[in-house]
């Protein structure tokens, strides 16, 4: 039991304070009092015992005196010798006195005190008389009878005397002895006291300061076991204690906070399932059902109805409910402001109705019926417009926690319902947008016929001029003719006029045939701008694909990277290539998103081609890394046949792109047998390049073979399908086919499998030919040299120098300093060819041009340094351009290379010095080892200790891998779900930099920078814009919203730690 549980820390102390101060001076009082009898002894000691031994020694001194005056005065030879020892015996004999009366004075003892008397009736008897007869005797001259006095009577009196002083001093020692002891053993026992009290007294101060500090202690401890329980358990329970102090303020404080942490979790909890049952691809009403029924469900509702408001009437309809029941005074069309529903959304508020009693209102089950005793309707306002209203009924009260959550999930539920909305629009248009297409081209169709009509007719109608202009000519040649002959110049009149009459009537019809033609042309232009629409909505669409695809991609892509770079110690080899293959994986479906979202481009023939050689037994590797795992996972055999074996001039990432789609959709509708990759020249035309794709799956009815290539078009395209796929891939593979000169063909039976082939010319156009020859860097004449060059460039002992660059001049002027040095030169044109090259040899040093004709300089360096991180290596690169280096764009490039050289009349010169100290340091393997250590510490050394960066995404994976990623470095993250609470979070707490999502619920990524950007407190820390990169001007609309930087998904990795360094180490 806790006697101290109703005391305060500070009463606690004061009593063990005021017990010591009492304890002590106790003590003090005891100690002095057995010291006090310790004095009395000493004082008895020295004050008595003493004297009367010192008063004894002195007696004898003095009587020994007298009889030394007294044989002076019986020797002395003249009254003056005689006076002087008179008076010398008068003064011993008063010093003896005074020595008796001390004695007497200073003792107590009845023995001493008889004896003293004793040496006085002594005194008295001999002092004065005998004294006074040996003067007498001298004065008379009789010496000899003062002698014989003195040494007789006299004698004797001064023996008695000194047995008396001896035996007076033997008790004095006897005393002082006795007085020793008893200060000793007062000594003795005044020690055990005072020990034994001091030790009584610790103990019992000491046993309080322990019961003390226990009953501060044990609680604490309980309270800390209580919270280390709760960290281990992660349940969250609130601790009791029966005390009224300091510690159980802390344990109500500490309730208080478990009960708000219980509330935030519940919250939370239960905001994130409903944000699970909102996802996916739901129509309005499956959505509005999965919300009212989570809400009811998770808030003890016995009635709750969902209304959706329809702005074109001004109407709240009823669109899901749960547990309701209709009655005739319940209506499911509101206006706004009728009833409450109306009410809530007239004042875009909640209200809470208590005590609800009318019986039409009732909650109804098998077992009761009866009204509830609340009701609690709220608005849906997404953007400052109304969506709906949600109207909840319950026999129990909702109480705060559950308004604080209606009133935080209401605007993600608002949001999610304007994109059902708008999906379900975007549907519409484009269900509008594929008849108006059929629609036009029916009309194009009949437009063409017109046309060809209209062009017949107005043939007729020149023949026929023509004609009449011949007739006319006759009729002058023959006018006198025709004058003799009236007659018949009248009939030739008349059938002129019915010609005429005929011409006219036809003019008249051309003139309506180009009205309806005119009619029909602006008909036309508004249909081609339906499918203008059309396309915009198609493309917002896939944008919006985009970004979905694009979240989990990220995910994968970031999360794999991290495993291959951080679990090369933690996991097998094994283990390591799966992770290879899964990052490999992420990366290959991400170019397929961007080739998807590029469908655009192939429709208005912009889309680019990168034709250069490649190994098909290089295709075949690429494709079976990527398919081998799903073949085993089908258990489908896999067989890759290249008969061709032999390089082809082509762009290998587009015909590597339709190889997969022909594998993926094989692998995908077959579940048993074999997928047959087939690479052979074509035997009808050698010309051509066959690349075949066989399965034994499902196979395609001959009705759907013409269907397949066209849009969003699949096999089997019900609601029932069992294969999923957006139906893009065939559609982008024929487009792009077309594009390389090509065709593909298929051949297949429903049950009986389908093979797919792609035919691709073989021949080089004359264009081709002509940049093949202008590519060839030496002569027949140096083919000696070219294969000493070859061989050198095979030689993976041999450094090699990549040089990408297009003047020849410079090229050679490099060639012949690098391979002086003992280098192997590699020459590009073209960034796709360098990325190949770096790709296939090990580059010791790089010469880079910006100014590429096929992609952007600095995006190509981006591309270099990821490879050759992927490659775990380091090369030198040098920037030899003649372009203008904005500040922005140099301080982007310096983030991979600090040697940048700007083309001017003398630098040349610079280059070839830069050169070649470059390649001697790199000849040295030593030093090219410390180069390369120096410079990867310096790229990733990052250190974020004591960094807050806030990450604002909405999608909780993204914030996962981004703060997996950045906790390694030892970075504070802190989370928020959209721009609003990212405010709410930056005025609580700072950040140091804040890495932002675009697209979110509530408040985008664009308003929350500009928002960030308009306080005076925030607008210096950095934020990078992170989006999904769909469309054109995004990081434009990023930079001009405020943000620092942008970064596009999925996120890479070194990518991203650059930028962080960058903009960390700026801040």
């Amino acid at each position: 039991m806790n006697i101290f549980k109703n005391y305060s820390i500070k009463q606690r102390f004061l009593i063990l304070f005021f017990v010591c101060i009492v304890t002590f001076i106790g003590f003090g009082i005891f100690a002095l009092i057995e010291f006090n009898n310790l004095v009395k002894v000493t004082n008895k000691l020295y004050n008595q015992s003493s004297k009367v031994s010192d008063a004894t020694v002195n007696a004898k001194v003095n009587l020994v005196k007298i009889n030394s005056a007294i044989n002076d005065v019986i020797l002395a030879s003249d009254s003056n010798e005689i006076q002087e020892g008179i008076n010398k015996v008068s003064q011993y004999e008063n010093d003896l006195q005074k020595n008796l009366d001390t004695i007497g004075e200073n003792s107590d003892d009845s023995d001493t005190k008889r004896n003293l008397q004793d040496a006085n009736n002594v005194l008295s008897k001999w002092a004065k008389p005998q004294r006074d007869k040996i003067i007498k005797y001298v004065q008379e001259g009789k010496k000899q009878d003062a002698i014989n006095i003195s040494k007789g009577i006299h004698s004797d009196f001064v023996s008695e005397l000194e047995l008396d002083l001896d035996n007076i001093y033997a008790n004095s020692l006897i005393d002082q002895r006795n007085l020793v002891q008893q200060s000793n053993a007062l000594q003795s026992s005044e020690k055990i006291t005072l020990f034994l009290t001091l030790a009584i007294l610790t103990s019992v101060l000491l046993a309080l300061f322990i019961l003390i500090i226990k009953s501060i202690l044990v609680p604490i401890n309980s309270l800390k076991d209580h919270m280390i329980n709760i960290s281990h358990s992660g349940t969250f329970e609130e601790y009791e204690m029966d005390q009224n102090d300091e510690i159980s303020e802390m344990a109500k404080n500490y309730n208080l906070l478990i009960h708000k942490l219980k509330t935030k979790l519940w919250i939370n909890n239960t905001q994130n399932a409903l944000k699970d049952e909102m996802t996916g691809s739901l129509s309005v009403k499956e959505l509005t059902q999965n919300i009212i029924n989570f809400l009811s469900r998770h808030l003890d509702a016995g009635n709750g109805t969902f209304y959706i408001y329809k702005d074109s009437d001004n109407k709240l309809i009823l669109k899901s409910s749960f547990a309701f029941t209709e009655r005739d005074r319940l209506s499911n069309v509101y206006e706004v402001g009728e009833g409450i529903i109306g009410q809530v959304a007239l004042e875009r508020k909640p209200i809470h109705l208590k005590k609800v009693k009318e019986s039409e209102a009732a909650v109804c089950t098998s077992t009761t019926f009866g009204p509830p005793l609340n009701v609690y309707a709220f608005p849906l306002i997404h953007e400052d417009e109304l969506y709906g209203v949600i109207e909840l009924s319950s026999f129990e009260y909702f109480d705060d926690l559950k308004k604080n959550f209606l009133e935080e999930v209401c605007n993600v539920i608002a949001a999610n319902l304007h994109s059902a909305l708008q999906n379900e629009r975007i549907k519409q248009l484009l269900e509008m947008s594929e008849k108006s297409e059929r629609e036009a081209h029916k009309i194009s169709r009949e437009l063409k016929n017109a046309n060809v009509e209209l062009e017949e007719k107005q043939r007729q109608l020149q023949i026929q001029s023509e004609e009449l202009q011949q007739t006319n000519s006759q009729l002058e040649e023959q006018q006198q003719i025709l004058q003799q002959q009236s007659e018949e110049l009248q009939q030739t009149n008349t059938q002129l006029e019915e010609h005429q009459l005929q011409i006219e009537e036809q003019s008249r019809i051309l003139s309506m045939k180009n009205e309806e033609l005119e009619k029909s042309k602006e008909e036309i232009l508004m249909r081609t701008k339906d499918l203008e629409n059309a396309n915009k909505y198609k493309s917002q669409f896939l944008a919006n694909i985009s970004h979905e695809l694009r979240t989990p991609l990220n995910s994968i892509i970031l999360l794999s990277n991290l495993l291959i770079r951080n679990g090369k110690e933690k996991f097998e080899n094994s283990t390591q290539e799966k992770f290879k293959v899964i990052y490999n994986s992420g990366q290959h479906l991400l170019r397929l998103i961007n080739n998807i979202l590029d469908l655009s481009k192939i429709e208005a023939g912009k889309i680019d081609l990168n034709y250069d050689y490649f190994n098909t037994e290089e295709l075949i590797k690429e494709l079976k890394d990527i398919f081998e795992v799903t073949a085993k996972e089908k258990n489908i055999q896999f067989i890759l046949e290249d008969q061709f074996k032999n390089n082809f001039y082509g762009d290998r990432d587009k015909i590597s792109q339709i190889v997969r789609n022909f594998l993926s959709n094989a692998f995908k509708f077959t579940d048993r047998g074999t997928v047959k990759l087939k690479i052979v020249r074509d035997n009808r035309d050698e010309n051509n390049l066959i690349f075949s794709v066989s399965d034994t799956g499902i196979g395609i009815s001959k009705e759907k073979l013409d269907i397949i290539f066209e849009e969003f078009h699949q096999g089997d395209g019900s609601i029932s399908r069992k294969y999923g796929g957006t139906g893009l891939g065939l559609s982008i593979s024929s487009r792009l086919c077309e594009l390389m000169k090509g065709k593909i063909k298929v051949t297949s039976e429903p049950e009986m499998g389908s093979t797919f082939y792609l035919y691709l010319p073989l021949t080089l156009s004359e264009e081709t030919s002509t940049k093949l020859e202008a590519a060839v860097t030496t002569s027949l004449e140096d083919k000696n040299k070219e294969e000493i060059i070859e061989e050198q460039i095979k030689n993976t002992k041999t450094k090699k120098l990549l040089i990408v660059e297009d003047d020849k001049q410079l090229i050679q002027s490099i060639k012949s300093i690098s391979e002086g040095i003992g280098f192997a030169t590699l020459v590009s044109d073209s960034g796709a060819k360098a990325l190949k090259l770096i790709e296939e040899y090990k580059i010791s040093g790089i010469l880079l041009d910006l100014g590429l004709p096929d992609i952007d300089g600095i995006d190509l360096l981006k591309e270099i340094n990821e490879l050759l991180k992927l490659k775990n290596t380091y090369v030198p690169v040098i920037i030899y351009t003649g372009m203008d280096i904005s500040p922005e764009q140099e301080k982007e490039i310096k983030l991979y290379t600090d040697r940048i050289i700007v083309k001017t009349a003398n630098s040349d010169e610079r280059l070839l010095d830069e050169l070649t100290l470059i390649l001697h340091k790199v000849n040295n393997e030593e030093d090219y080892r410390s180069i390369m250590t120096s410079k990867i510490n310096k790229n990733t050394a990052l250190n974020l200790d004591n960094k807050k960066i806030l990450i604002v995404d909405d999608d909780p994976r993204n914030i996962f891998v981004l703060a997996a990623a950045l906790e390694d470095f030892g970075a504070e993250i802190v989370e928020a779900d959209n721009g609003e609470e990212a405010l709410r979070e930056l005025e609580s707490q700072s950040a140091d930099l804040i890495l932002m999502d675009i697209m979110m619920p509530i408040m985008n990524g664009y308003e929350a920078i500009k928002k960030i950007r308009s306080s005076s407190k925030f607008k210096n820390i950095p934020i990078i814009a992170i989006t999904a990169k769909s469309l054109k001007g995004d990081k434009e609309k990023c930079i001009a919203a405020g943000a620092n930087d942008y970064i596009s998904k999925p996120i890479d990795y070194d990518v991203l730690i650059t930028l962080i360094k960058a903009w960390i180490s700026k801040d």
